[in-house]
């Protein structure tokens, strides 16, 4: 019993710690601000993808991307180009290419060892606006020799965007 007390308090106490939310940070030293998400996420069959929407404004230049991270148990080594890609379910498929090779770690904790491959996709106003007009069906994260399709929470994850872009990106969207 005291067994199925800690594990249950454990996943309560991980689950938490996985909150969305929305931070705003400041940077005096280069007069920039970032707003972005956190833990806005889909979920597949033995693993996640973050994909969170972000914005940084320096003087009149306003950037807009979403920063991914993809966690899984296995490597899928993500592709630069095309990597990240978005199914509406209008049949449109939104193809979306890293700035630069994602990056890649190892992470572990407890009993959990898994791998974690991240990086940045710049948006243009009409590539957000279409994400943001018409339901997804699914993502699916390409790799250097496979695929992962993740369909669990995209629902959840486009009404966060469009919260944080009515919120946050009127002037880039009008």
């Amino acid at each position: 019993m005291k067994r199925i007390f800690i594990t249950l308090l454990s996943l309560f106490l991980f689950s938490c710690s996985l909150q969305y939310s929305v931070k705003t940070e400041e940077d005096k030293y280069s007069g920039s601000t970032k707003t972005y998400e956190e833990n806005n996420r889909v979920q597949g069959f033995s693993g996640s993808v973050y994909l969170n929407l972000s914005k940084q404004v320096k003087e009149d230049s306003e950037l807009v991307f979403i920063r991914f991270d993809y966690r899984d148990a296995n490597w899928i080594y993500v592709e630069k180009n095309e990597g990240i890609q978005i199914l509406l379910k209008n049949g449109e498929v939104v193809k979306l290419s890293s700035v630069e090779m994602p990056s890649r770690n190892v992470e572990s904790g407890g009993d959990y060892v898994g791998v974690s491959e991240s990086g940045v996709l710049m948006l243009d106003k009409n590539t957000l606006k279409t994400l943001l007009s018409n339901p997804i069906e699914s993502v699916r994260v390409y790799g250097s020799d496979s695929y992962k399709e993740y369909g669990n929470g995209t629902s959840q994850l486009q009404q966060r965007w469009k919260e944080f872009s009515n919120t946050h990106l009127t002037d880039f969207l009008n």
